[in-house]
């Protein structure tokens, strides 16, 4: 996902409650169904471990 739609201050935002955190929110009912995709497997690709995300990454 490019950068220049993660910083739509319209889409995504953070609360002070999440200070600290890797954490960014998003209102769903503004995201189209390509940038929900990417974001999801942008969220998976930072937790999973590396075999999986290695494995996902060689068969693509």
């Amino acid at each position: 996902m490019s950068g220049g739609r993660r910083a739509d201050p319209e889409v995504y935002f953070t609360v002070s409650h999440f200070d600290g955190w890797a954490a960014v929110l998003c209102q769903l009912d503004r995201l189209d169904e390509r940038s929900l995709v990417e974001l999801a497997e942008d969220a998976w690709a930072a937790r999973a471990p590396k075999r999986l995300l290695s494995s996902r990454t060689t068969r693509s």
